[in-house]
């Protein structure tokens, strides 16, 4: 039994409990529960395993399911996807002619970076005809419209379609599904690796031998049935999201649901009805009244009909960060046309726009449940921090005049995220924690000190500054104490209203938001993370429930469910599926204190057993698609994967929460090689050439000449044998470091291993090492009210610049694509602003000229 199925054997235990509990009362556990759970994303470097069919969490790595990939130049992507010939669910009806295209095939990744995927032997089910061929896994059969690969530790999993429709009558390449290894032993919610992992084997059904698979991994579903309720923010991708019309939203049918668009708003329904959990739905701020009516319909008739949801426009457009700048300054310049002659800040549009959008949409939503508009709770989303912010929003002054009320009227709730520590990202603070980063590291308990300052509060009286204003200090109770202030300042607000106060997002806060340079990666490791896996942080996930709902708060929703831990922070109560619970803190403290009973008046709600909803996702659900195994062979042997190539693996080890910072794309490797022998080299000399990858920090080698008895080529790097190449001139290495120089030889052996010839050693670099131009010309003008106009000369690079990094004060502010920016609200009095252009490849210009400004 291996590691994977020695830890699955247990979870079954754990499964069939919890199985019966579910059968035991016509109520589901959360029917009373207090705490709800925001669930992460839909992506291939995800730890959580949320659905079956994985080719649903596939994309390029930029919003996109498919990298167009060129076989002569090996660039994973070359960024030609308006080229590509899609229908209508997105698969490529057509591919173009190898000898006149930019690219030749189309790639796209199911698993990377990713250390806990499912182990296994993964089904490939497909319509059509035509080549497929995989990286980073075994082919272990083929069969038309079937293959089964073996996705081992380590590795990883990429998908490519080579040709399609070869016979060009309309049969392409389509409906592609990757089922996950395992199955179910004969309970909804059960899973075994295999038969003998169950209690009873002849009970076991292989997912991937059902007609129509579950839709979510029951494992997931364990993870989740215990909440009340379940956010859909990440999983919708409402952030940024450019969706603006229904005919653009993403459908179940389409090939992945981790693009751009989201996920289906009928496929959170749809988990809600699993787990009987309240769905709380995010809309994309830029949707059409179009788009939230027929969204509506969707989940009215998708959902089940006892059951309430949230509603939310958009998330944090208060917030000036990025990314959810990017959705604040599309409702300020919605606020300037609707209300040109107001006279107020840019910050102010901004929040009466949200507000009057929210009571718009609210009320579209309540139109279509017209014969239960209770269902609906709509939500008006705050700040945590400052109440005067969430006010705006509610009273909605520019918006309210013309409708003679406020758009709290159409509110059932405020929502805030309370989250606690926060301000020790502040440098203020660095010396504090790098001492106790360093007391930590030489295994002592230096994280003592941190609580101390979560419950008691330690930095005011080392960091006190009496010019600093109150807000500006170290809080004086502690980390706790400040929450719970927060706290019953907004419950106060919601009761002027009539509006219960929830929390859309809630927990600790210990995170420099990606910016880990000097003591902060120490600090980060040590201090930050190090205390979201302590007990003690359990306890004070309980304590800061206990306050919030004895200040009278409703339903608080954490952050988030299963995901690694990194430099954004460490925000999930779990980093992996299969973690131990004794791993879990956070987690664990979460679940025992939801065994208490309602804390709320209305807490109480109906809900139904799992039984009398018979398993995950029926066969008419519409959210499985066909089955059919209709099709050719879609490779033959020397089509598949090399079974002894011992390629150079990706290890990325970037830990981002999203797919901003988390590689634009994988390992083409040797493993994704179709051999192609081509026509040999008589007696000239093996002559190597090294060009870099922009896209993978990679470089490909190829080469020409040599004997022609060659059984296979070594590859070198750095005089250490990182390769093969058995059929074919070409050898691809990704994820190399950036800005140094590699040593790169390729030798060649006959059939008993002799050494025929070898090339001549090449020195190159990898990927793009060139840093982009300085940022020239800053300027910061006033804008006329609070804020400052940014603008300057944009930077020049040899691939492409992709943001311009925004210090404010010598603090890393936000970014921004463009070169120009609107700070609406810097500090009072001096400020300075400086510039750093990045590259789509992380490298860094040389920071620009400070330019200073004064804000009144």
């Amino acid at each position: 039994m291996n590691k994977m199925t020695s830890a699955l054997a247990g979870i079954l235990c754990f499964s069939a409990a919890g199985l019966m509990a579910l059968s035991a009362s016509a109520q589901t556990p959360n029917a009373s529960a207090s705490a709800g759970l925001n669930l992460t994303g839909l992506s291939y470097w995800s730890t959580q395993w949320t659905l079956i069919d994985v080719m649903k969490q596939a994309s390029n790595g930029r919003g996109q399911l498919w990298a167009t990939s060129n076989m002569d130049s090996w660039v994973f992507n070359t960024g030609h996807q308006a080229q590509l010939d899609l229908d209508e669910n997105g698969w490529p009806r057509s591919l173009p002619d190898r000898s006149s295209s930019d690219f030749h095939y189309v790639s796209t990744i199911i698993f990377q970076d990713n250390a806990h995927y499912p182990v296994g032997d993964y089904t490939v089910l497909y319509d059509g005809e035509g080549e497929l061929n995989y990286g980073g896994v075994t082919l272990i059969s083929s069969s038309a419209g079937r293959d089964v690969v073996r996705l081992d530790e380590g590795r990883y999993f990429h998908l490519q379609i080579r040709s399609t429709d070869p016979e060009n009558n309309g049969n392409y390449l389509r409906n592609i599904r990757i089922i996950a290894p395992g199955g179910l032993c004969g309970a909804a919610l059960s899973f075994a690796q295999q038969a003998n992992n169950c209690t009873e084997p002849d009970q076991f059904t292989a997912f991937a031998s059902m007609e129509k698979p579950p839709v979510f991994h029951p494992l997931f579903l364990q993870d989740i049935a215990p909440f009340r309720t379940l956010r859909f923010m990440r999983f919708l991708n409402t952030i940024n999201n450019p969706v603006k019309e229904w005919s653009e939203s993403a459908r179940p049918e389409h090939a992945s649901w981790a693009l751009n668009a989201g996920a289906p708003v009928e496929v959170a329904a749809e988990m809600a009805n699993e787990v009987q959990a309240e769905p709380w739905l995010n809309l994309p701020v830029r949707v059409s009244d179009d788009y939230a009516r027929q969204a509506a319909m969707t989940v009215k008739e998708t959902l089940d009909d006892h059951l309430t949801l949230y509603l939310e426009y958009g998330n944090e457009l208060w917030n000036s960060a990025y990314p959810y700048i990017l959705d604040g300054m599309y409702a300020e310049e919605q606020g300037k046309q609707l209300w040109p002659d107001a006279g107020v800040s840019d910050f102010e549009y901004r929040l009466n726009y949200y507000g009057m959008r929210s009571a718009q949409i609210c009320a579209i939503w309540k139109d279509v449940f017209s014969d239960s508009p209770e269902r609906v709770q709509c939500v008006m989303g705050g700040m945590g921090a400052n109440s005067w912010v969430n006010n705006q929003s509610l009273s909605c002054p520019l918006y309210a005049v013309s409708q003679g009320r406020s758009c709290a009227v159409d509110m059932s709730a405020l929502a805030i995220a309370p989250y606690f520590a926060g301000y020790m990202a502040d440098d203020r603070y660095l010396h504090i924690l790098s001492e106790i980063s360093e007391v930590n590291q030489q295994s002592q308990d230096g994280l003592e000190t941190l609580f101390d300052e979560l419950y008691r509060g330690l930095f005011r009286e080392l960091t006190e500054d009496p010019n600093l204003e109150e807000w500006q200090q170290a809080p004086a109770n502690g980390a706790l104490a400040q929450a719970r202030g927060y706290i019953e300042e907004n419950k106060a607000l919601a009761d002027e209203y009539g509006l219960q106060l929830v929390a859309y997002e809630g927990g600790q806060h210990l995170t420099y938001a990606g910016n880990i340079q000097g003591d902060r990666e120490a600090i980060n490791e040590h201090v930050f993370l190090a205390a979201n896996r302590d007990p003690r942080m359990g306890q004070a996930f309980k304590d800061h429930l206990t306050d919030w709902h004895e200040a009278g708060g409703a339903v608080y929703v954490l952050f988030e469910s299963t995901g690694r831990y990194g430099r954004y922070g460490a925000f999930p109560l779990k980093e992996y599926q299969l973690q131990p619970e004794s791993e879990t803190p956070k987690m664990t403290a979460v679940l025992e204190y939801m065994q208490q009973p309602c804390l709320w008046n209305g807490c109480e709600r109906i809900t139904h057993s799992q039984d009398d909803n018979q398993g995950s996702a029926s066969p008419d659900d519409g959210i499985n698609d066909d089955s059919s195994t209709s099709g050719s062979d879609p490779s033959s042997d020397d089509a598949g994967v090399d079974n002894n190539n011992d390629t150079l693996d990706s290890d990325s080890s970037e830990d981002s929460q999203g797919s901003d910072d988390s590689g634009a794309a994988g390992d083409t490797g040797a493993d994704d090689t179709v051999g192609d022998s081509g026509s040999g080299q008589d007696n000239e000399p093996l002559f190597l050439m090294v060009a870099p990858i922009y896209d993978t920090q990679g470089a490909v080698l190829s080469w020409q000449g040599g004997p022609s008895d060659v059984a296979y080529y070594e590859i070198y790097l750095d005089r250490v044998r990182v390769g093969h190449v058995k059929n074919g001139y070409e050898y691809t290495l990704n994820w190399l470091e950036l800005n140094r120089h590699y040593g790169f030889r390729v030798i060649a052996r006959d059939h008993q291993d002799q050494i025929l010839d070898e090339s001549g050693l090449v020195i190159s670099t990898a990927g793009d090492s060139e840093a982009p131009s300085r940022p020239e010309g800053l300027v910061a003008e006033s804008d006329g009210e609070y804020g400052f106009n940014l603008s300057w000369q944009a930077a020049t690079d040899n691939h492409q610049v992709g943001w311009y990094k925004i210090y404010r004060n010598g603090v890393l502010y936000t970014m921004t694509a463009a070169a120009e920016f609107h700070d609406p609200w810097p500090p009072q009095g001096p400020v300075s602003y400086a510039i750093v252009a990045k590259d789509v490849s992380g490298n860094l210009s040389e920071i620009s000229d400070e330019v200073q400004a004064r804000s009144e």
